[in-house]
C-alpha cells in the first residue's frame, strides 16, 4: 500500500466483497465507476478483469459489442459469457430483465430467518425471525446474547421453536448459505436434543438469493440483500447498514450493555433484512419472463 500511495508503483482497483469495510473505498469507488469498470458487474473479480483486459475489454460498454467466439479467455466459458452480455446489457439500459417465473411455496405460515455473527468470536450474537402470521403475539423475533453461554441458550431456544413448529405447514425463507451454514456450526457445537424438528425446519428452507440469481438479471453491482432491496422499494433506517456495521454495533452493546439504543439499533437492523427478504419474496411473485 506505501508503495502505491508514494506513486512508487500502480495498480487498478477492483471490486471484491470486502471494498466495503475498506478505507481506501472511497477512493477506489470513484475510479471504477469513472471508467465503467468491470468488477461492477456482479460476479466479476480480480482474476476476471485481468483476463478481460488481456483481449481488450476495459470498460462495461466493451462487452455487449465483443466478438467472443474468436477467444479463449482463461477461466471465462460460454456460460460466464452469457452471463456477463445479459448484466451488461442490463446496466448499460438501467432496465431490469426477468429471466423465469419464480417458483415459490406459499403455506399458511412463512418465516423470514436472518442470523448475525461476529467471525472474530466465532460467535453467533442474534437469531432473528419474522414470523407471518404473528408467533405468541409477535412478528419479529429477535434471540441475542453477548457470549458462548448465551450462544448455546439462543441454540436450545431454536430448537424449541423448531419443535413447537413441527405440526405446522410452513416455508423458511432465507438470502444466502448463510443460514445453513449458521445452523451446522451451532450443531457441531451443541448438538442437537430436537433433531427431528431442526432437520423439518432445515427441510422447509428456501434460499431466496438462489431463486433471484435464477429469475431476474438486475442493473446492479451485486445480488446481495442490500443491492436488491432499492428494486423492492425496501430502504433501511441506518444509512450504513451491512454486516460489518452489524458487528460494530455488537461489539460497543457488547462492552456496555446500558447502550439501549446501540442495541435498538442492532435489532431494528436485523428485523429490517427479515422484512427486505419478506419484500423480495412478495417481488418476486410479481414478475413473469420479458423479452431482452
Amino acid at each position: 500500500m506505501r508503495v502505491l500511495v508514494s506513486g512508487a508503483k500502480s495498480d487498478e482497483p477492483a471490486l471484491s466483497g470486502d471494498c466495503g469495510a475498506c478505507q481506501w473505498w472511497g477512493v477506489c469507488e470513484k475510479v471504477l465507476v469513472a471508467s465503467n469498470d468491470v468488477t461492477l458487474l456482479p460476479d466479476i473479480g480480480r482474476s476476471k478483469k485481468i483476463a478481460l483486459n488481456g483481449v481488450g475489454i476495459r470498460s462495461i460498454g466493451d462487452i455487449p459489442k465483443f466478438d467472443f467466439s474468436g477467444v479463449d479467455i482463461k477461466g471465462i466459458g460460454q456460460k460466464t459469457i452469457d452471463s456477463m452480455k445479459r448484466a451488461a446489457i442490463s446496466v448499460l439500459s438501467n432496465q431490469l430483465q426477468v429471466l423465469a417465473t419464480p417458483v415459490l411455496p406459499d403455506p399458511p405460515r412463512k418465516v423470514y430467518l436472518d442470523f448475525e455473527d461476529d467471525p472474530s468470536q466465532d460467535l453467533v450474537y442474534l437469531c432473528g425471525m419474522w414470523i407471518e402470521p404473528a408467533w405468541e403475539g409477535l412478528n419479529y423475533h429477535g434471540l441475542l446474547c453477548t457470549d458462548e453461554s448465551g450462544e448455546a441458550k439462543i441454540w436450545g431456544e431454536f430448537q424449541k421453536f423448531c419443535a413447537a413448529m413441527a405440526s405446522e405447514d410452513y416455508v423458511v425463507y432465507h438470502y444466502s448459505p448463510y443460514e445453513r451454514i449458521k445452523l451446522d456450526s451451532l450443531q457441531r457445537k451443541y448438538g442437537m436434543e430436537q433433531r427431528d424438528a431442526v432437520e423439518g425446519f432445515r427441510g422447509r428452507m428456501v434460499d431466496l438469493f438462489l431463486v433471484v440469481k435464477q429469475s431476474v438479471v438486475v442493473p446492479a453491482r451485486g445480488y446481495g440483500l442490500k443491492r436488491i432491496a432499492p428494486f423492492v422499494g425496501l430502504k433501511y433506517s441506518a444509512e450504513n447498514a451491512g454486516g460489518a456495521q452489524s458487528i460494530v454495533w455488537f461489539r460497543e452493546y457488547q462492552r456496555d450493555q446500558s447502550r439501549r439504543d446501540v442495541l435498538e439499533t442492532l435489532l431494528k437492523y436485523n428485523e429490517e433484512d427479515c422484512l427486505a427478504m419478506k419484500a423480495v419474496e412478495g417481488w418476486l411473485r410479481t414478475l413473469t419472463p420479458s423479452a431482452v
